[in-house]
C-alpha cells in the first residue's frame, strides 16, 4: 500500500432506501478518509445520522430492497468497492481485511451455534488462518475427513488463542457455550475476537459499547485501543458519544442528517469547532463543578425528514446563525484551514 494514499477513501457516497412512503435520503454526498496504520477516525452524530448507514455502505451490506447506494465511490487499498461484486466482497473484503463489531452483539451472534463454531467459520471462510494459507470452506467441505479434521483442529486453536487474548477467562470452557450463556460484555469480546480472526486491515466499531454498563464499557475500549496497536489496525468509530471519541480517535467526522458537517482532527474540534452544529453538541456535554440548578444546553428543534429534508443546509431549521442564504443553497464542504473541512454557508 502507498503511504501517502488513503486506506479508506470514502467520495460522494449517497444511499437511499425506497419505501411505500417515499425515498429516504439517508445519505447524501459523504466524503470520509483514514490514512493508513493506526489512523482513528470518530464518526459522532445524533442517532438517526446515517452513521451506521456509512458503515453499512462501505461494506455493501445495505439491504436491497429497499436501499440502495445510488452515487460515489468507496476506495479501499486503491480497488473502488462499489464495483465488486458480492461474492468479491464476501472472500475478500468483509471479515478478512475488513471487520465490523455491530453494535449488539446478541443479534450478530447466532443463538443456536456455539462460540467456537461461529469463531472458526469465521476463520475458514478466507483462505489464511494465523498466516497460513489453508483451503476456504468451499474446498474444505471437499477434502477427506482426515484433512478436515487437522485443519479444523488448528481452526479451534487459533480461535482459543483469540479468546484468550481478549481477556475471556477458560477460554476453553467459554468456547464450547452458546451466546445466551455469555454476559454482553463476554458477548462482546466474542464478537471483537471474530472481527480479528483474520487480522483486519480496518476495524469498523457501530457503537461497540452500547448496551454495556460503565465499568464494563471501559474495559471494551481499553481492548480495543489495546488491540489496534497490537496489530496495526486502522479504526472507524461510530458513536454519539463525544467521550469516547476523545479516549480513541485522532481525526473526527461530525454527521448531521446523512451529511457530514465538519471534519478535522481531535484538538481542532475541541478547541476551535466550526460548524453550528458542532458547537450545539459541544455545549450538550454535561460539566463537572458547574453551577447546580443549571439546565443543560439543548439544540432546539428535531431531527428532519429525510423523505423531505429541507432545502439548502439541512441543519439550518435548528440553525441559531442561519443567514438568508442557509434555506437556499446547499453549503459546499470547503477546507478553512489544513486538514479542516467545515460545510456551512457562513464561510464561503
Amino acid at each position: 500500500m502507498d503511504e501517502n494514499k488513503p486506506l479508506l477513501r470514502v467520495k460522494d457516497l449517497s444511499t437511499h432506501f425506497f419505501t411505500y412512503t417515499g425515498v429516504v435520503k439517508a445519505l447524501d454526498g459523504i466524503n470520509l478518509e483514514i490514512m493508513g496504520k493506526n489512523d482513528s477516525l470518530g464518526l459522532v452524530g445524533e442517532t438517526g445520522c446515517g452513521k451506521s448507514v456509512t458503515a453499512l455502505s462501505i461494506l455493501q451490506l445495505i439491504p436491497r430492497p429497499p436501499g440502495r447506494i445510488v452515487n460515489g465511490e468507496v476506495w479501499f487499498n486503491g480497488e473502488d468497492l462499489l464495483k465488486k461484486n458480492e461474492r468479491y466482497m464476501q472472500r475478500e473484503i468483509r471479515g478478512k481485511r475488513i471487520s465490523m463489531i455491530f453494535q449488539e452483539p446478541m443479534t450478530s451472534l447466532n443463538p443456536v451455534i456455539r462460540i467456537i463454531d461461529q469463531i472458526t467459520e469465521a476463520i475458514l471462510l478466507h483462505p489464511e488462518i494465523n498466516g497460513n494459507e489453508t483451503p476456504s470452506l468451499s474446498k474444505y467441505d471437499d477434502m477427506p475427513k482426515s484433512e478436515r479434521e487437522k485443519i479444523k483442529k488448528e481452526a479451534k486453536k487459533h480461535a482459543i488463542e483469540l479468546l484468550d487474548l481478549t481477556g475471556i477467562p477458560d477460554p476453553e470452557e467459554v468456547a464450547e457455550r452458546y451466546p445466551h450463556q455469555l454476559s454482553g460484555g463476554m458477548r462482546q469480546r466474542v464478537m471483537i475476537s471474530i472481527a480479528l480472526a483474520c487480522n483486519p486491515q480496518l476495524l469498523i466499531a457501530d457503537e461497540p459499547t452500547t448496551s454495556l454498563d460503565v465499568t464494563i464499557q471501559a474495559q471494551i475500549l481499553s481492548l480495543i485501543k489495546k488491540l489496534r496497536k497490537k496489530f496495526g489496525i486502522s479504526l472507524l468509530l461510530i458513536t454519539h458519544h463525544l467521550g469516547l471519541i476523545s479516549a480513541m480517535c485522532n481525526q473526527v467526522a461530525v454527521m448531521y442528517a446523512g451529511t457530514i458537517v465538519e471534519y478535522t482532527d481531535l484538538r481542532s474540534l475541541f478547541r476551535n469547532p466550526i460548524h453550528p452544529y458542532t458547537k450545539g453538541l459541544l455545549k450538550c456535554i454535561p460539566r463537572l463543578g458547574g453551577e447546580r440548578g443549571i439546565k443543560l444546553n439543548t439544540i432546539p428543534g428535531m431531527v428532519p425528514d429525510l423523505i423531505n429534508p429541507p432545502t439548502g443546509c439541512r441543519f439550518h431549521p435548528r440553525c441559531k446563525e442561519r443567514g438568508s442564504e442557509c434555506g437556499k443553497s446547499k453549503p459546499k464542504f470547503i477546507e478553512i484551514d489544513k486538514g479542516h473541512f467545515v460545510a456551512c454557508n457562513k464561510y464561503h
